[in-house]
């Protein structure tokens, strides 16, 4: 295999690995990951503030063949501690008669509609059959056009011998720039440190730092610039923790970098957490409540 050889001449040249071969394999491991049709879970936000620590769960179901996410909007600790208090005023006409509504439930942070296989646009979701045919060689191709990132030795076609060649330009569009920054050992596993530098600001370029496994190349680790869609969350950065549940690849904590406000409230830690994953007989449940009514946590598009 050409992941295997590449690694054993760069120990015996002494030259660093290839990031984005590395890159290529973690593509290629999440590529090849087969997740139940129907997955229930629940969604746990940990948050802690000048008030202490709080925890709610969320009940959530994933359709993996089509990527829709369900979430009951209603956390556990909403159920537990509902509103109390008179709420908010609200006046009709010229404001001499006055409407008393129940106070909002709490969400932490906003509602977290998040899938718990979210690879952070590594991999791709679901590989067609022309993609797992694919060799090694035809993987990294994919990466680096995907990146729009040169081959470090390009090639130059042959020119004519009947006019000398006084030189070459090659141009690239770059969207980042992929380094590699030696190995680590991360909660035990040793892997290696790609950095990923995008050349623009952007909500689909977020990524900046992955982890991936030596041997297996799974991704044991990320560093995102920002995680949601909207809402407060696109303002910190995170990192995200893998694991193995049932022999598949899912996300084990999502966990804010810096400080996170909501709702007039600042947590100095936010905790994401995908806990009792577990295959659903039967089809997604329907959702009892609009969640259009809530800020709901979403991540961007793939």
């Amino acid at each position: 295999m050409i992941h295997a050889l590449f690694a054993v001449a760069a120990l015996a040249t002494g030259a660093p690995p290839d990031p984005y071969q590395i890159f290529a394999r973690a593509r290629a491991y999440w590529d090849a990951q087969r997740y139940p049709r129907f997955i229930d879970y629940d969604t746990v936000v940990d948050v802690h503030s000048a008030k202490g620590e709080r925890v709610e769960r969320y009940v959530s179901a994933y359709d993996s063949s089509s990527g829709t996410t369900w979430i009951d909007p209603v956390s556990d600790y909403e159920l537990a501690h509902p509103a109390t208090g008179r709420g908010v005023n609200i006046g009709f006409g010229n404001g001499d008669s006055k409407q008393h509504l129940p106070a909002p439930d709490i969400d932490f942070i906003g509602v977290p509609m998040l899938a718990p296989n979210y690879s952070f646009t590594i991999g791709r979701f679901v590989a067609t059959a022309s993609e797992e045919s694919l060799s090694d060689a035809d993987i990294v191709n994919q990466v680096r056009d995907a990146f729009h990132d040169p081959n470090p030795r390009p090639s130059v076609a042959p020119t004519s011998t009947t006019l000398p060649e006084i030189g070459s330009v090659v141009a690239y569009k770059h969207d980042y720039n992929i380094g590699y920054a030696g190995e680590e050992t991360v909660d035990g596993t040793e892997a290696y440190h790609l950095t990923l530098r995008p050349f623009r600001v952007d909500g689909r370029y977020r990524l900046r730092d992955v982890w991936v496994e030596k041997g297996s190349y799974a991704t044991v680790r990320a560093r995102t610039a920002l995680n949601f869609v909207d809402g407060p969350g696109t303002q910190v950065p995170w990192t995200i923790d893998f694991a193995d549940v049932g022999g598949a690849r899912y996300i084990a904590q999502e966990a804010a970098d810096g400080t996170y406000a909501y709702a007039r409230v600042k947590y100095d830690r936010v905790d994401i957490r995908f806990e009792n994953i577990r295959p659903r007989m039967g089809i997604l449940p329907y959702d009892p409540i609009p969640v259009s009514a809530f800020l709901v946590l979403t991540e961007p598009a793939p």
